[in-house]
């Protein structure tokens, strides 16, 4: 474990706390990058990963690199890959991203993957989404309590939970 990653995530942990973090393409660089620097450390195997990569994807043909997106919202990309413009830049496109949705990000993403594939489970939603499964859970139990989508037990299998989107959703 690299010392100064073991010194700053205990402060990081705290400050995130329950919340996600979001990346562009995090799941390929970010994500794998902060695990093994901080492989071992205290609070990093809890946290909640979001990728927006595959939510631009999904609303756009064009280029969805971050400077692209932020160039097309308007937003200041400031010097690309340095970690601060970077954040600011993200929470831009992040913050246009949701706006444009008119719904959480994460919600509209996961209602989505149920649509396109009604009966998926939590585990396949999670993987399909890039997300660990504590930001699955938080996610479904807001779609769920807004009524867009039901959670269905199977018959063979009542431990096995199946999603659906409701006429609502």
């Amino acid at each position: 474990l690299d010392a100064s990653v073991n010194v700053s995530m205990e402060p990081f942990r705290a400050f995130v706390g329950d919340d996600l973090v979001i990346a562009h393409n995090g799941q390929k660089f970010d994500v794998p990058v902060l695990r093994r620097l901080a492989a071992g450390a205290e609070g990093v195997d809890t946290l909640a990963f979001y990728d927006t990569l595959p939510l631009a994807r999904s609303l756009s043909k064009d280029s969805v690199t971050q400077e692209d997106l932020a160039h097309r919202f308007g937003i200041d990309g400031g010097r690309a890959h340095h970690a601060l413009d970077d954040a600011v830049t993200l929470a831009g496109v992040y913050r246009e991203l949701e706006r444009r949705t008119d719904a959480p990000i994460t919600m509209h993403r996961a209602l989505v993957c149920v649509g396109n594939e009604p009966g998926i489970s939590a585990s396949g939603l999670a993987e399909a989404l890039g997300m660990q499964r504590p930001a699955i859970s938080h996610v479904l139990k807001g779609l769920a309590e807004r009524g867009w989508i039901e959670r269905r037990r199977e018959d063979s299998d009542q431990r096995s939970v199946r999603l659906y989107v409701t006429a609502n959703g």
